[in-house]
């Protein structure tokens, strides 16, 4: 268990490292999202197929690759109509054998011990392609910026788990809901 309270204080680490990807969040600029709420979100026709870190997962349409570094396997990105990074998704996986159905409280106090500002939105116990998952949903205030963090916890292979996180401002999370839940939803074991 000690590994997983260490990882999820690295994978806040890094949702909230997305907050100075964000740049015009944090100048408190407000971009137009009316184009997204108006066409729904598809996912993208290629699947990110991952033989060797034993995944699969569709990224939303229109969201950029992006180089992933640490112990991220894939990161992506979404710019806004003025061309500013408003959504952030990365995936990891990490050796673990806690059970997903304990992740809840361990998860919570690993996020109440980085000294960040932030208020539980929603959490539960969920199925991702047939995989136990755990998925929490925060709104967390980094200089001055809300921005609302979902994660899902995925039950990998023995011992493993599957950090997949989704980091939007707060105020355009409603726009970019459903990308997020069918992206997470799209996630499978190879």
């Amino acid at each position: 268990m000690p590994g997983i309270h260490r990882f999820s204080s690295i994978m806040l680490s890094l949702a909230l490292t997305a907050a100075f990807t964000f740049p015009a969040a944090a100048e408190g600029h407000s971009a137009s999202l009316t184009s997204l709420a108006e066409k729904p979100f598809q996912l993208a026709q290629a699947r990110v197929n991952d033989q060797q870190q034993g995944y699969s997962i569709a990224p939303p349409e229109g969201w950029k690759k992006n180089t992933a570094s640490g112990q991220e396997l894939l990161v992506y990105t979404h710019t806004d109509e003025e061309g500013e990074n408003a959504g952030h998704m990365s995936l990891t996986a990490t050796q673990d054998s806690t059970a997903i159905n304990t992740l809840g409280p361990l998860i919570k106090a690993a996020f109440d011990k980085q000294g960040v500002e932030w208020e539980l939105q929603d959490d539960g116990l969920m199925k991702v392609t047939g995989q136990d998952a755990y998925f929490i949903n925060g709104l967390f205030n980094i200089n001055n910026t809300e921005l609302q963090v979902v994660q899902y916890y995925i039950q990998g292979k023995p011992g493993q788990i599957y950090i997949l996180t989704f980091t939007v401002r707060a105020s355009a999370f409603e726009d970019y809901q459903e990308a997020i839940e069918a992206s997470a939803a799209s996630f499978k074991l190879l």
